[in-house]
C-alpha cells in the first residue's frame, strides 16, 4: 500500500506499508490538475482517492486505472479543484470467482463504483458485506460464488435459470426466494427461516437441519416425502401439488395455515396443531380426517378424497367456509343444524346431524 498527498504544486510521500504483494513506485508527477503513477508490478494494482481524511477510506472512490499484466504501467487522473488529495496503491485483492456473466455484473451493480475496484471483478472483501441481494428475473444459470457472501441474509433469486443451488454455507441466510426456476437440487443452511421454493423440479427437500423455519413455500415441485416434525417455530406451511406420500408435522401452536392438496397422501394428522384456522386437503386419498383439536378452524377443504362414514366438525363452530364434496360420506356431524357455516358444502345423501 502506498499513500500519498498532493496538491497543485507539491507532491509529498507520508505513508508507505505492503498489502499484499505491494508494488513499487516507479514514477510519480504533476502536471496542471493531473496526477500520474507508474509501478512495477507482479500484479494488479489499483488506485483510491479521497479527500480530506487520510485515516478513513470508507468513503473513497475507485480510480478507473489498473494495470493489466505489464511490469510497469501508468496511470493519471484529473484532480482539478481539489488543494489535496490523498490516495493509496493497493495489490493483492483476491477476486470472487462467478462464472456466470450475468450473475457478476448484477452483483458488481449491487455494490457500486465506490464499492469496486475498477475490473468488472466482484472482491471478497466487498462481497462478504453485502446482507441482501436481489438477482430476479435475469436468465442466470448459476449463482456459484454465492458461498462467499458471508453476511448474505436475504437472497432473491427467483424466475432464473437454475438448476442447482447451494446455500449451504451462508450461515447468515434466513430469507430464501428461489422459485421459478428448474431447480433439481437445493442446499440449505441451518439459519433457513423463510423459504420459497414453489415452481421448480425438486423431488426431495431436505429442511432437517432448518429447525427455525417459520414459512415454507414449496408447492409444484415433484416431492414424495416432507419431515417437518422438529419445525416448532412452522406457522405457514403451502406444500399443494407435490407427490407427497409422507407428511409429518410438528407438534406447533404456531401453525395456523396448512395446504397439501394435490398429493398422494392417505393420512394426515393435524392433531399436534391446535391453532390452525385453514385446513386444505383437497385431491388427496384420505379416507379418515380428524380435526376435533382445531378449534380455531375457519377454512375446511377436504373435498376429492376418499372419506368414508363420519366427519365430526361439531367441536369447529369457528368454521365459516367447509368443502366435503366428492368423497363416500355418510354423515357430517355439526354443531347446530340451524347454524351452519356461511359456506357448507357436501354430497347429496350425506346426512347432516347433530351430536
Amino acid at each position: 500500500m502506498f499513500h500519498c498527498i498532493v496538491s497543485l504544486s507539491c507532491l509529498t510521500c507520508v505513508a508507505a506499508e505492503a498489502y499484499g504483494q505491494a508494488p513499487a513506485i516507479t514514477n510519480i508527477s504533476v502536471d496542471t490538475n493531473r496526477l500520474s503513477l507508474a509501478w512495477d508490478t507482479p500484479t494488479n494494482a489499483f488506485i483510491v482517492v479521497q479527500t480530506p481524511d487520510l485515516s478513513n477510506w470508507s468513503n473513497a472512490s475507485w480510480c478507473a486505472a489498473y494495470s493489466t499484466g505489464a511490469i510497469v504501467d501508468t496511470i493519471g487522473f484529473a484532480i482539478s479543484g481539489q488543494t489535496s488529495l490523498y490516495c493509496r496503491l493497493i495489490a493483492g485483492r483476491e477476486v470472487v470467482y462467478i462464472p456466470d456473466s450475468t450473475f457478476r455484473a448484477a452483483v458488481i451493480g449491487t455494490l457500486g463504483a465506490s464499492k469496486m475496484f475498477p475490473t468488472n471483478e466482484a472482491y471478497k472483501t466487498e462481497v462478504r458485506e453485502i446482507s441482501s441481494l436481489a438477482v430476479r428475473d435475469m436468465g442466470i444459470a448459476s449463482l456459484r460464488g454465492i458461498e462467499e457472501f458471508s453476511s448474505l441474509n436475504q437472497l432473491l433469486g427467483d424466475r432464473n435459470a437454475l438448476t442447482h443451488l447451494d446455500v449451504s454455507s451462508n450461515a447468515s441466510l434466513s430469507i430464501l426466494a428461489c422459485y421459478d426456476n428448474s431447480l433439481t437440487n437445493l442446499l440449505l443452511p441451518p439459519s433457513m427461516a423463510y423459504l420459497y421454493c414453489l415452481s421448480n423440479d425438486l423431488v426431495q427437500l431436505d429442511v432437517s437441519s432448518c429447525t427455525d423455519l417459520v414459512w415454507l413455500a414449496c408447492w409444484k415441485n415433484g416431492i414424495t416425502a416432507l419431515d417437518l416434525s422438529a419445525h416448532n417455530k412452522l406457522d405457514w406451511l403451502e406444500c399443494y401439488d407435490n407427490a407427497l406420500t409422507n407428511l409429518l408435522l410438528p407438534t406447533s401452536t404456531t401453525l395456523w395455515h396448512f395446504d397439501c392438496r394435490g398429493n398422494h397422501l392417505t393420512s394426515l394428522d393435524v392433531s399436534g396443531n391446535v391453532n390452525l384456522e385453514a385446513i386444505v386437503c383437497a385431491s388427496n386419498g384420505l379416507t379418515q380426517l380428524d380435526v376435533s383439536a382445531n378449534l380455531n378452524l375457519t377454512h375446511l377443504l377436504c373435498q376429492d378424497n376418499g372419506l368414508t362414514g363420519t366427519l365430526d366438525i361439531a367441536a369447529n363452530t369457528a368454521l365459516l367456509y367447509v368443502d366435503t364434496t366428492s368423497n363416500s360420506l355418510s354423515e357430517i356431524i355439526v354443531w347446530d343444524t340451524n347454524n351452519l357455516p356461511a359456506t357448507f358444502l357436501y354430497d347429496g345423501g350425506v346426512t347432516i346431524r347433530e351430536p
